[in-house]
């Protein structure tokens, strides 16, 4: 909704990671959950993503259990991904996906840098508005999509990442691409989210 106010946003605090100390703390989101927000956030356009993660107490001040190395790890990824272009040249694009989402639980978002650089990320969640959190939708690595996007004419190198651990699940080699609508090759099989790095040739 901020986007268009041309400045850095920030995400902060956001829904906080469930502590197995707190339980009566209702309102917490899964490692999956907290994973997608994060990516959603960023490969839309944001700036800055902070998650308020109950796993850092007066006891464990450098968050060691368990599953805040996880969550710390999914953010590690995130960062090394983003850090993989030249972030200040891309902005916004809600146009370069043209179709191959048609579940009721797909969600994308995607920043770029056209003819030059793409990052776009989808993951399949059930968003809660008054909890303004995500039900990750689990799928034992048995999804797969056919997206059509659309890229200036040029040649491009295609990757299918995995967020959790940056593995690079397939690519594909697009040459001589005239430009406008191009369907992709069939995505390699996915759970819950999926990244593609689209990088042109200069």
């Amino acid at each position: 909704m901020e986007y268009g106010q041309e400045k850095a946003l920030g995400y902060d605090e956001t829904r906080w990671i469930a502590h197995d100390r707190y339980p009566q703390y209702r309102n917490t989101m899964t490692n999956d959950a907290g994973r997608v927000e994060a990516w959603e956030f960023l490969v839309g356009g944001g700036s800055v993503y902070s998650n308020l993660n109950h796993a850092y107490q007066v006891e464990d001040p450098r968050g060691r259990r368990p599953q805040s190395e996880e969550f710390k790890q999914y953010l590690q990824k995130l960062m090394e991904f983003i850090n993989s272009f030249d972030l200040v040249r891309m902005r916004q694009d809600r146009s370069v996906l043209r179709s191959g989402l048609v579940q009721s639980d797909s969600i994308w978002r995607a920043i770029s840098e056209p003819g030059r650089q793409y990052a776009i990320y989808i993951h399949h969640s059930a968003y809660t508005e008054g909890r303004r959190s995500y039900k990750v939708t689990q799928e034992a690595q048995s999804r797969r999509v056919d997206l059509t996007v659309d890229l200036p004419r040029g040649t491009y190198q295609v990757e299918w990442i995995q967020p959790a651990t940056l593995a690079v699940l397939g690519s594909q080699s697009v040459k001589k691409h005239l430009g406008g609508a191009l369907k992709l090759a069939t995505s390699p099989g996915y759970g819950a989210d999926i990244a593609l790095k689209i990088i042109g040739a200069r």
